[in-house]
């Protein structure tokens, strides 16, 4: 994909958005949109912006094409976040919480074996 018209429109395809709802978030016209995906005129950074802070669109892949690197995270924590990701906002909370008992759970018990290892 090598125009920001198609990249856009791959996204919001691939995140099975609308055109009416990427619009309305956008604060754009559906027709504006539409001369955005199509290449017929270049998307402004209010609409652009208002892309990141509504559903956290990478902008350098929007803009270049380059996608952002997550250079210090393993396999698994790729994966974790791409199926973290695709949850409602309310399903990620949820979620954070079970993980954060799970820590807390697992630290307790790794300090109390440490303990009774050195004491």
């Amino acid at each position: 994909m090598d125009t920001i018209g198609k990249r856009l429109k791959a996204w919001r395809l691939e995140n099975k958005l609308t055109t009416s709802e990427v619009a309305k978030t956008a604060e754009i016209s559906q027709s504006v949109l539409s001369s955005y995906e199509n290449d017929k005129s270049i998307i402004g950074g209010k609409a652009i912006i208002s892309l990141y802070r509504n559903y956290d669109i990478d902008i350098k892949w929007l803009l270049t094409g380059e996608k952002q690197e997550n250079m210090n995270l393993s396999e698994n924590d790729k994966e974790l976040l791409e199926h973290f990701n695709v949850l409602p906002e309310r399903e990620q909370i949820k979620l954070i919480g079970i993980v954060e008992e799970k820590a807390k759970i697992y630290k307790e018990s790794s300090e109390k074996l440490s303990d009774s290892r050195t004491g």
